[in-house]
């Protein structure tokens, strides 16, 4: 929400069964989602473009309780690190490939895909930098620090 007012937006939280109707009655002008999400829902029906603004970190995550992982013998835990990190790299793969699929499908369904220069999503990210800080004093700086950092080691 306050990625998209800083960008001079009104965002609107709707429950997603409510979605395709508030697109279809002209309620909302938009929705953000990743594409297997529009494909799903048929989004293509009700919303004209794809409008690619890269700000979402699109990832899945696997998790464990800290004091259930500690309590496995070393063992175990080298083997549950093993196959995450494992599978991690096929996920990834597959997450692109089923990106790139959506995508093109919801193109072929009449979509109209509208893809940003790097310099025009540099100055958006420098719009919405306040966010960074209230998420910062949410849930700590240090968390905000290393995500952003990951994500620039990651380009």
């Amino acid at each position: 929400m306050d990625f998209w007012k800083a960008l001079g937006a009104a965002p609107t939280p709707l429950p997603w069964p409510e979605v395709y109707v508030s697109l279809q009655q002209g309620l909302v002008h938009a929705q953000e989602n990743a594409t297997d999400t529009c494909v799903g829902a048929n989004l293509h029906e009700v919303q004209d473009y794809l409008i690619m603004t890269h700000h979402i970190l699109y990832c899945n995550q696997f998790i464990i309780n800290a004091s259930k992982f500690d309590s496995l013998h070393p063992l175990y835990q080298k083997a549950l690190q093993q196959a995450v990190d494992e599978a991690a790299v096929e996920i990834e793969k597959q997450l692109v490939t089923i990106d790139k699929e959506n995508k093109q499908k919801l193109i072929d369904y009449g979509m109209e895909l509208i893809e940003f220069e790097a310099s025009f999503i540099d100055e958006v990210l420098d719009k919405v930098q306040s966010v960074y800080d209230t998420i910062g004093k949410d849930i700590g700086q240090e968390y905000v620090d290393a995500l952003l950092d990951a994500l620039e080691n990651a380009k």
